[in-house]
C-alpha cells in the first residue's frame, strides 16, 4: 500500500508501518477511492448517503478505524467510520482496497490524547498517567477519544466512555492494571473507563470481564471473536508466549 509523508493532526501524529493492521488503528484514504468502496455490515442509511458521508470525512483529512477483518476480504480492508454527534453519530462500515489506504497510525497514547479531551476527564486521566502499573502497560485510547484527537471534531459526547487498550507484559502486571483501573474508575469523577487488556498474540479481552475472573472470556482478534478459557488467555502472558510473538 502506498505511503504518504506523515501528517500532523491538531495534537500530533505518530506513524506506524504501512503493513501493520491492528484493531483500533487509524487509516487514511485517498479521496478518489471513496466512490468505489463497498458497505460492510449493517448500515442505518442507504449506500449513496453513506458514501457521501465518507467522501466528506475523507476530504477533510480525517481517518477511519481499522475494525475486525472478515475472512473473505481478500485484498480489501474493513474500516469503520464513527461520525461525531453533530453529524448524527452514524456508525458505518466499509471495505476498501489496500491500495486506497495512504497512511496507517496506531491508536494514540493516553498522554498524546489527554489535552484534546474534556476538562472534566482530567482527574481520571491524571491518575491513570501517574500510575506506574498503567504506564507500564502503554495505554492507548480508541473510540471517540482517539477520533477527536486525530480529527479535531467534537466526537466525545457527555455520556462517552474513555476507551483504553492496555498491554501489560506479564500476568501479575495484568492483575495490577485491573486493580488500578477499578480503583480509579470508582473513586474519581469523569468518564466511565472502558476498554481492553491486550495480549502479545493480539487477543484482547474487556478489562471488566477479566476482572471478574470467569472460567471463559470473549477474546477479540483482528480476524475473529472466540469464547476461550481464561487460562488460555492468561498463558499468552507467559515469557515463552511473549517471545514467540
Amino acid at each position: 500500500m502506498a505511503a504518504s509523508s506523515p501528517g500532523r493532526s491538531p495534537c500530533g501524529f505518530w506513524p506506524m508501518p504501512d503493513d501493520d493492521l491492528a484493531r483500533h488503528s487509524l487509516a487514511w484514504l485517498a479521496s478518489a477511492a471513496c466512490a468505489g468502496v463497498s458497505l460492510h455490515g449493517r448500515a442505518c442509511i442507504d449506500r449513496t448517503a453513506a458514501r457521501s458521508m465518507l467522501a466528506d470525512w475523507v476530504a477533510r483529512g480525517h481517518p477511519l478505524i481499522v475494525t475486525r477483518q472478515p475472512d473473505d476480504a481478500g485484498n480489501r480492508v474493513a474500516l469503520g467510520l464513527a461520525l461525531p454527534p453533530k453529524q448524527g453519530k452514524f456508525r458505518l462500515g466499509f471495505l476498501v482496497d489496500r491500495s486506497a489506504i495512504t497512511r496507517i497510525a496506531p491508536a494514540p497514547t493516553l498522554a498524546e490524547a489527554g489535552d484534546c479531551l474534556p476538562s472534566a476527564w482530567a482527574p481520571k486521566i491524571a491518575a491513570l498517567l501517574a500510575s506506574s502499573a498503567i504506564g507500564a502497560a502503554a495505554p492507548r485510547v480508541y473510540g471517540s477519544a482517539a477520533m477527536q484527537m486525530h480529527s479535531g471534531e467534537p466526537c466525545v459526547a457527555a455520556g462517552s466512555d474513555l476507551d483504553l487498550s492496555l498491554a501489560p507484559a506479564t500476568w501479575p502486571a495484568v492483575q495490577a492494571v485491573l486493580a488500578t483501573l477499578a480503583n480509579i474508575d470508582s473513586s474519581l469523577p469523569g468518564p466511565r473507563i472502558d476498554g481492553e487488556i491486550l495480549a502479545s498474540d493480539g487477543g484482547a479481552v474487556a478489562w471488566r470481564e477479566l476482572r471478574d475472573e470467569p472460567a471463559k472470556v470473549l477474546v477479540k482478534r483482528l480476524r475473529g471473536v472466540d469464547l476461550e478459557a481464561t487460562a488460555n488467555f492468561r498463558a499468552a502472558f507467559s515469557p515463552a508466549a511473549r517471545h514467540a510473538a
